[in-house]
């Protein structure tokens, strides 16, 4: 399952900024959403601490198809030219157990976390 989001935003301190996330799956998901500092160290990016922001809804759980409108304020002074982190972690819904299936089941459920850019111009 792909989550669709805008790969870069674009944050203007004191202005909010509202994105579109849709859930394009067969199956419900919960999607949290963090704005984080970070680095890119080796060719990997590195999280630092968490940017104090307005962020709503932090966690919101969509059915297949739907889509939500997240809002992003900035509530820290962030230099201009920053390259801020837009954190999103997709858990799907667990999978029901199958009526009538004796014994014991195994899920492996497998979370999928998209680190995008948040500049701040």
């Amino acid at each position: 399952m792909l989550l669709q989001i805008a790969a870069v935003i674009t944050l203007v301190s004191g202005t909010p900024v509202s994105i579109p996330v849709r859930n394009p799956g067969l199956t419900p998901a919960t999607i949290s959403f963090e704005l984080r500092h970070g680095t890119i160290e080796r060719g990997a990016v590195m999280l630092g601490r968490e940017v104090i922001a307005v962020i709503s809804p932090r966690e919101v759980t969509l059915r297949s198809g739907e889509t939500q409108t997240i809002r992003i304020l900035l509530r820290e002074v962030v230099p201009h030219g920053t390259v801020l982190r837009f954190v999103v972690t997709f858990v799907p819904a667990p999978t029901p157990p199958v009526p009538g299936e004796p014994g014991v089941s195994l899920t492996l459920t497998t979370v999928t976390r998209l680190i995008g850019k948040a500049l701040v111009p």
